[in-house]
C-alpha cells in the first residue's frame, strides 16, 4: 500500500512538474496551512486527543470564508497609484545599520547567556534577551526585507556579505519561526511563479528545519527512549524510530487545533478583550501600568488551564481572538485584516508601493501565512519594525 502511494506520488510529481503556482498571494499559504492542519486532526491518529467538534468545524468554515471574502473585497477596490522609488545608496546604508544593530543584540546574548542553542543545545525557548534586547535583534526582520529588495537593485558584493551573516546567525539560533519568516519573505517578493517541483523541494526543507530541530533538542538529553516513549503516551499515536522526528512537525500542526477545539467546546471566549492576542498593546500598557501585566497573566492561566496539548500553548490566531473578543468580532477582525491584504496585494502589483506598506503587506501576508499556529500582528516587533521601516522609507525616498 505504501509503496502504491509513492508510485501515485511521483507520477503526479511528473505531470505537474512545470505548473506554476503564485506563492506571494497571501492566500496560498492561509489554505494551505489550515488544510493540512485540518487534515491532519480530521484522520484522529493522535488517539490521546478529543475528535474536532462541529462547532469548531463550523467557526473554522466561517473564518476561512470571511477572511477569503475579505481578500477578494479588498482585491476589487480602487486606489490611487503612487509610483514611489528610492535612493538605492541610502537604503543600503540603512541595511548596514540594521545589520550591525542585529550583530550587535547576538553578540550580546552570547555574552549574556551562552553560545546559541545550535551550537551549545541550549534550551531554544529561553535564548531571549530581556529589556527590549530582543526586540533589537528582532530588526533581522526589516533588515533581511530591505536586503532582499536591494537584492536585485545594487551590485551583490554590497549585500551579499551580511545577508550571509544573517543568515548563519538565524540558523545559530535554531528558532523555526525566523526561518519560516524569512523563507515567507522570500516567497512573498519572488515567489509570483513557482514551479510545483520547488514546492515540494520546500516541503522537503521544512522536514529538514524540524529534523534539525530535533536533533538540536535531542543531542543533550541522556534518555532518548524515554523521551520517545513520553511522546507515544502523549499523544497516542507511534512512529517508527526512523521517523521520530516527524512528531515534531505533526503536533506542530495539530496541537494549536486540538487546544482551540477545547476552547471553543468549554466556550472560553470574550475574556481577554485584546489582552492575549495583541500582546504589544498589554506590553505597552504594562510598561506604564504594572496591574495590567499581572491581570495580562491572570488571563494566560486561564487560558492554559484548557490545553489539550500542555507541552504546546499555541491556540492559532483564530484561538487568540476567540478568546479576546469571541467569534463575531473574530470574524469582523480577520474580515479588516483580509481587506488589507487584497488592497495591498493588488496595489503592489500594479505599482512601487511605500517601503512601509509593502513590509506591511508582508506582515499581514505573514498573519495570515502563520495564523494556523498564531496571531503575529499583534506582535510588539510589528510595531517597532514598522516604525523603523516608515523612518527608513521617509529617508531613503526620492522627491521630485
Amino acid at each position: 500500500m505504501n509503496f502504491t502511494f509513492l508510485i501515485i506520488l511521483i507520477l503526479l510529481i511528473i505531470f505537474f512538474r512545470k505548473k506554476k503556482i503564485n506563492l506571494n498571494n497571501p492566500l496560498f499559504f492561509f489554505w494551505s496551512t489550515w488544510i493540512i492542519t485540518i487534515l491532519i486532526c480530521s484522520l484522529n491518529i493522535f488517539s490521546a486527543y478529543n475528535k474536532l467538534s462541529l462547532k469548531t468545524y463550523l467557526y473554522l468554515f466561517l473564518y476561512l470564508l470571511v477572511t477569503t471574502f475579505g481578500f477578494v473585497l479588498g482585491k476589487s477596490l480602487s486606489f490611487a497609484n503612487v509610483d514611489i522609488k528610492y535612493t538605492p545608496s541610502k537604503l543600503v546604508v540603512s541595511f548596514n545599520i540594521l545589520f550591525l544593530l542585529v550583530c550587535c543584540a547576538y553578540i550580546l546574548t552570547i555574552i549574556k547567556l551562552g553560545l546559541p542553542p545550535a551550537i551549545s543545545g541550549a534550551d531554544r525557548s529561553t535564548y531571549y534577551l530581556g529589556n527590549g534586547g530582543e526586540l533589537i535583534y528582532l530588526l533581522i526582520y526589516p533588515c533581511f526585507f530591505l536586503g532582499l529588495i536591494l537584492f536585485r537593485e545594487i551590485p551583490l558584493i554590497k549585500i551579499l556579505p551580511q545577508l550571509i551573516v544573517l543568515s548563519i546567525i538565524v540558523l545559530s539560533r535554531g528558532n523555526k519561526m525566523t526561518i519560516f519568516t524569512i523563507v515567507l519573505m522570500i516567497f512573498y517578493l519572488y515567489g509570483r511563479k513557482i514551479k510545483l517541483i520547488n514546492i515540494i523541494l520546500f516541503l522537503i526543507f521544512v522536514l529538514v528545519v524540524f529534523y534539525f530541530s530535533t536533533y538540536i533538542y535531542t543531542k543533550n538529553v541522556t534518555d532518548k527512549y524515554l523521551l520517545q516513549t513520553t511522546r507515544v503516551l502523549l499523544t497516542g499515536f507511534t512512529l517508527p524510530n526512523n521517523f521520530y522526528f516527524l512528531y515534531d512537525p505533526l503536533i506542530y500542526f495539530s496541537s494549536n487545533l486540538y487546544n482551540l477545539n477545547n476552547l471553543i467546546n468549554l466556550d472560553l471566549s470574550f475574556i481577554g478583550h485584546g489582552l492575549i492576542s495583541f500582546k504589544s498593546i498589554t506590553q505597552i500598557l504594562g510598561a506604564f501600568n504594572p496591574s495590567v501585566t499581572e491581570h495580562y497573566v491572570e488571563l494566560q492561566n486561564i487560558l492554559n488551564s484548557s490545553l489539550t496539548v500542555p507541552i504546546f500553548n499555541t491556540y492559532s490566531g483564530l484561538g487568540l481572538l476567540y478568546f479576546d473578543f469571541g467569534i463575531i468580532l473574530t470574524l469582523a477582525i480577520m474580515l479588516v485584516i483580509g481587506i488589507l491584504t487584497g488592497g495591498i496585494y493588488k496595489n503592489k502589483e500594479k505599482s512601487n508601493v511605500s517601503l512601509t506598506t509593502n513590509f506591511f503587506g508582508f506582515i499581514l501576508y505573514q498573519t495570515l501565512a502563520l495564523s494556523f499556529f498564531t496571531f503575529y500582528l499583534g506582535n510588539l516587533e510589528v510595531l517597532t519594525n514598522l516604525i523603523i521601516m516608515f523612518i527608513i522609507s521617509l529617508i531613503a525616498k526620492k522627491h521630485t
